[in-house]
């Protein structure tokens, strides 16, 4: 008889062990909901970003330009696969200019590549126009003296002129970028400037630019 009851008692126990047991693996393998939900929602929104950010075109830019014996200021605009710049340039001056100075403006194509949002290429291609002054003083003798000692001073008659010219043209302008922070980011290019559709050395203008992109879509 103690023999029999022990035996229920060991099945008993073993039974009762064996359902802790499997509640615990049951309740260790199911996440808890608001976690899960939380996990969930996080990776939702970190797949639409992703997706959100690898199909923005859209972007406001400002660029230094690098140019020979000068420098530029300017700024794009594109919206979608359109393209508006504008930029402001002061050029090399030795006398006698004491003035070279200009602007452009240029509509065109714009696409952007992204990959893994924080890389990007730029392909910018568009028309331009351009236009340029330039003041220089001009000298002309007018007579002269001689002093006492007998040396000769000549007499010259200075004279201001500036002349300006416009043209229009073509200009290519790829860049790469680095997202800094939710589109923010800095990019470095190098931009072709082709005058009266010509591309000739005498025709071409070309630069580095470097500057900040703030992308939205």
């Amino acid at each position: 008889m103690k023999k029999l009851l022990l035996i229920v008692f060991l099945f008993t126990s073993m039974g009762a062990y064996s359902q802790v047991v499997i509640d615990e693996n049951i309740h260790a393998d199911i996440p808890d909901k608001k976690e899960y939900k939380e996990e969930k929602k996080k990776s939702a929104e970190e797949g639409e970003e992703e997706k959100m950010l690898s199909n923005k075109q859209s972007s406001l830019n400002f660029d230094y330009q690098f140019l020979d014996g000068g420098y530029g200021l300017g700024i794009g605009l594109a919206w979608k696969h359109l393209l508006l710049n504008y930029s402001l340039k002061s050029g090399e001056t030795q006398s006698p200019v004491t003035e070279n100075s200009g602007w452009d403006v240029g509509i065109g194509a714009h696409y952007r590549f992204w990959y893994k949002n924080l890389l990007f290429l730029d392909a910018d291609l568009g028309v331009r126009y351009a236009h340029w002054k330039f003041k220089y003083t001009t000298k002309e003798q007018t007579g002269g003296h001689t002093t006492p000692s007998g040396v000769y001073i000549p007499e010259y008659d200075y004279d201001n002129q500036s002349e300006s010219n416009g043209n229009f043209g073509l200009f290519i302008s790829p860049k790469i970028g680095v997202n800094l922070y939710k589109g923010v980011s800095i990019a470095a290019g190098y931009r072709w400037d082709f005058s009266k559709f010509k591309f000739d050395k005498d025709h071409i203008g070309d630069y580095f630019t470097l500057g900040l992109i703030f992308v939205w879509d």
